[in-house]
Formats: C-alpha cells, sequence, structure tokens
C-alpha cells in the first residue's frame, strides 16, 4: 500500500491524475476483487491460524481470474 500511494504521489507530482466517472468503474471492480480475495486469506488463517498449500493456491487461482479479466477487458 505505501509503495502504491508513494508512486501516485510522485506520479501526480509530474503530471496531475483526473479521473472521469467512467474511470472509476474499474477501480471499484478491483478494490472489490482484492477485497474478496483479502477476507479470504483473513478466513483461512483465522481457522487453523496457519495457510495450507490448498488455501494459498486457491489464493493464487483467485488473483488469476482477477488478471485474466482485467486483460480481457482492455
Amino acid at each position: 500500500v505505501a509503495n502504491s500511494t508513494f508512486i501516485l504521489g510522485i506520479a501526480a507530482l509530474i503530471r496531475p491524475l483526473t479521473l472521469s466517472h467512467t474511470g472509476l468503474i474499474p477501480y471499484s471492480m478491483a478494490i472489490g476483487a482484492f477485497t474478496i480475495i483479502y477476507g479470504a486469506f483473513i478466513l483461512f488463517v483465522r481457522t487453523k491460524k496457519r495457510l495450507d498449500w490448498w488455501e494459498g493456491l486457491l489464493l493464487v487461482l483467485g488473483f488469476a481470474v482477477f488478471v485474466v479479466v482485467e486483460l480481457s477487458r482492455q
């Protein structure tokens, strides 16, 4: 998170960033996807205080699905 905000801050110093109403939709979808993946991570870790290999695989597959969806939208 800190790295992302640092990069966005530097980019905004070089050239101001503008977002239109339609520009917010992809960000909202990304935030929703990462919230779901993070929620799954918390659920997996909370149950046994560890992350098994199949749970890690589910998290990686969830991220892979997100990447495929994002790339197919462009």
